[in-house]
């Protein structure tokens, strides 16, 4: 495995040096100062995509410039325009040739220039990466959205967790979740809006009493929603207890369509039910959000309030949907983590920071839930993970380290 890495690697090193110096000639060839991409579109008159790569590919070597390559039908676009501008024939055959090699290089290594993309990704600079990246997710959101036929606006996922009276070393815990903008493409896709569980990091789950945190006024009698923050008319919503210990719960019915479009945001609590501190079982603290509707972006919060835990450095990954029947893991394991990198930001204290541009009245719902709780939100510190088109059927998972219990006096 390592010996074929070393040969993709100097193969590709030396074939895109060789389009970088046959573009690099060309932009030298050309008549007048060439300062820019905007400069080198006037003078050949082509259109600006084609001179920004052209130009970006004549100043850059490194293995960045691979993802930057132009088709076959731009080449022969390049070609034209050079041999009308009268350029060194010698100079639009080194373009010809180099580009023949690029395209061998594909062949032999990728098969196709999208696999050929991704694995010059995962050798260049983060940033051409975590562009390219976007755009694959991005790509997938669509055909998912189209296959699963549902799909939203935003998916919330909310962990908020505070010392409990109930317990000197326990946490009550909060999960808020729901998606805005939720719509079916077909009738006959099922709506499962929302996951609940807690388990020990070794997977033992922990029965837990959850409390809906909804009012329950409306006709459906569901106390978990969130009524005023979601759609007035809602499907009718069930509420199923797995054998596992999850809660789940699905809409049934409603129409289909940007007009049927629905907004569903349900909370609960659960009392003394994790630990604050390291025990014999748990190092570590953290959510699992599972990401089972295509939608445009997921926000993750963690709200921890200032009495517990300490200030957090959490971190994330992304895996595949096998781990959510796994541990959490001692390290964040490679076996099954998907190649994006995400991160989880410290915002600072209280509903201010809380607004998102992706939820809407996001800190009115937190504020709503606090006054109803009784909880100061000033004393909560947050953090968010903000995950642009997430894939389907992955897990984000937040981890972060418990701490030790302190010595008594």
């Amino acid at each position: 495995m390592l010996e074929s890495v070393d040969v993709f690697d100097g193969e590709s090193q030396r074939v895109i040096r060789e389009c970088h110096l046959a573009f690099s000639e060309l932009v030298e060839a050309v008549p007048g100062r060439i300062r820019s991409a905007s400069d080198l579109q006037r003078a050949l008159q082509i259109n600006m995509k084609l001179a920004w790569k052209i130009y970006r590919i004549a100043n850059d070597d490194s293995l960045d410039a691979g993802m930057l390559m132009p088709g076959q039908q731009n080449v022969r676009e390049i070609v034209r325009v050079a041999t009308e501008r009268g350029i060194d024939p010698g100079i639009i055959e080194k373009i010809t040739r180099s580009m023949d090699e690029f395209d061998r290089l594909v062949s032999i290594h990728a098969g196709e220039r999208s696999i050929f993309d991704s694995m010059i990704s995962a050798r260049g600079s983060d940033d051409q990466g975590e562009t390219l990246a976007l755009s694959q997710k991005r790509s997938a959101f669509r055909v998912n959205r189209n296959l699963r036929g549902v799909h939203a606006k935003s998916q919330l996922k909310t962990l908020i967790l505070a010392p409990s009276q109930e317990g000197r070393c326990l946490l009550d815990m909060v999960a808020i979740q729901g998606y805005q903008e939720l719509s079916r493409l077909r009738y006959d896709c099922p709506l499962v809006v929302s996951c609940v569980r807690i388990s020990d990091d070794d997977r033992h789950v922990r029965r837990t009493s959850w409390e809906p945190l909804g009012s329950g006024t409306d006709h459906r009698g569901d106390t978990s929603l969130l009524g005023e923050f979601c759609s007035p008319d809602l499907p009718p919503f069930r509420e199923v207890r797995t054998v596992d210990d999850f809660v789940m719960g699905e809409l049934v019915g409603g129409g289909i369509g940007k007009q049927s479009a629905i907004t569903h945001i349900d909370g609960y609590i659960a009392r003394a039910a994790v630990p604050g501190y390291r025990d014999g079982t748990n190092k570590y603290g953290g959510m699992l959000v599972w990401v089972p509707i295509p939608c445009e972006v997921l926000v993750v919060d963690l709200v921890v309030h200032e009495d517990a835990l300490g200030h957090l450095n959490p971190l994330v990954g992304c895996y595949s949907s096998m781990l959510s029947g796994s541990r959490l893991p001692e390290e964040m394991e490679s076996c099954d983590r998907l190649p994006l990198k995400e991160s989880m930001v410290y915002l600072g204290r209280g509903l201010p920071v809380l607004r998102s541009s992706d939820i809407h009245r996001h800190a009115e719902m937190y504020s709503a839930v606090f006054e109803k709780l009784s909880w100061a939100p000033e004393q909560f510190e947050v953090y968010r993970c903000r995950v642009a088109f997430p894939i389907m059927l992955s897990s984000v998972m937040i981890r972060f380290d418990l701490p030790e219990r302190p010595s008594s006096p």
